[in-house]
């Protein structure tokens, strides 16, 4: 079984159960940054801007280092990005009448320009507030069936401090040939969405049990059933709702050591790094 050519259809082997497939689960991406050291394992996701699909993924992700520290994390710098992303069937791969047609290609970002400059936009303001995302351009060509996260329609949910979030990515390492879908990974709210978080930076903390290879993940917040919208208004005629939150960054360190607790960036922070953006940097 190939990546570039992979067919699914469900039938005597699927399952019985009472559910639908989940198209979030095609909007993230398996991310490997590389270079002279070993290959290191991400997530990202494809946002639509200008009309345009551009990708996303942490800061920390395409440098190396520690975001707030400016430590490296890994020793080496990375020097390519390979993405792994779902891309949606073709009218006349679905007239084959397979129930699902998914393919699962690559592609290769160079983290550097030919002048040695980093190609991703990052925040305007990351010598303050740290912010932990990236927005880069992909190359020419036909990338009208990637899965865009802002392509999706969501609702606006009424929030609290306790409600369930998911991160949505790839904590396993993948094989070459192996076709892999993202794991969800609940977690709830830890502090107040209002505040920015240590009251400076545009982000919140999640209680959340994540592993390594989630940095960049999609983050959801979901109901199940009726939900509270954010009008306080009820939605009673759903399964269930969800709304885009964020960026998954990483884990911090309690007390204690136990890495339970999590970043994610708010949602705003991608529209300001693709309406005022500033070139990147590798170092803080």
């Amino acid at each position: 079984m190939t990546s570039e050519a992979f067919v699914k259809t469900w039938s005597l082997e699927r399952a019985e159960y009472a559910t639908r497939f989940d198209a979030l689960s095609m909007a993230s991406c398996i991310v490997e940054a590389r270079g002279k050291g070993t290959a290191n394992q991400a997530s990202g996701f494809f946002w639509r801007h200008a009309g345009q699909p551009v990708f996303v993924t942490n800061w920390h992700v395409v440098t190396g280092n520690h975001a707030f520290t400016g430590r490296s994390k890994t020793g080496w710098a990375p020097e390519t990005l390979v993405i792994r992303y779902w891309e949606r069937t073709s009218l006349n791969e679905a007239a084959k009448g397979n129930t699902l047609f998914f393919r699962w290609p690559s592609i290769e970002l160079p983290l550097s320009d030919e002048n040695g400059e980093p190609t991703w936009l990052q925040h305007q303001n990351f010598a303050e507030k740290r912010v932990d995302v990236v927005a880069l351009a992909l190359p020419a060509g036909d990338m009208s069936r990637v899965y865009c996260v802002n392509d999706y329609r969501f609702e606006k949910l009424f929030h609290i401090s306790g409600g369930s979030v998911f991160v949505v990515g790839y904590p396993l390492k993948s094989k070459e040939n192996e076709i892999n879908f993202p794991i969800w990974k609940r977690g709830s709210v830890a502090s107040e969405t209002l505040l920015p978080w240590r009251f400076r930076y545009p982000a919140f903390a999640i209680d959340a049990r994540t592993s390594s290879g989630m940095s960049g993940s999609p983050t959801f917040a979901r109901v199940i059933g009726p939900a509270v919208l954010s009008d306080l208004t009820t939605k009673l005629d759903a399964a269930s709702t969800t709304e885009f939150l964020g960026v998954y960054s990483s884990r911090l360190p309690d007390d204690e050591g136990d890495p339970s607790i999590g970043l994610v960036w708010h949602r705003s922070v991608i529209d300001d790094i693709l309406t005022s953006p500033a070139p990147g940097q590798r170092a803080i």
